[in-house]
């Protein structure tokens, strides 16, 4: 698995690649309040392995920056993992998850 890492791509889209877990989702949390307060509106997942529930807490809480914000971000290429996980963790209305195929 790959380090993970946090983009800046097209269309103000914040792209995270690499292996998010209880190790790693610190290390992107700043990158992404970065992105998010500089306009970001969407956060492309689908270069991004996921590895138990602390995603979910990063995920709410760049959710949450936005809000501060008054906007919404809305999250594509969520992996089934990752929907199951959401779905486990009861938070599918906290966040906007797309899957992949979206």
């Amino acid at each position: 698995m790959s380090e993970v890492s946090v983009t800046l791509g097209a269309g103000n889209t914040m792209i995270v690649s690499g292996l998010l877990d209880v190790n790693s989702v610190g290390k992107c949390r700043d990158a992404g309040r970065e992105f998010i307060a500089g306009g970001a509106a969407q956060v492309d997942l689908s270069d991004a392995q996921v590895k138990g529930s602390a995603v979910i807490a990063l995920l709410i809480d760049w959710q949450r920056e936005a809000r501060a914000l008054s906007r919404e971000l809305v999250f594509k290429g969520a992996s089934e993992e990752l929907l199951r996980i959401a779905q486990i963790c009861g938070v599918q209305g906290m966040v906007r998850l797309q899957s992949g195929r979206e």
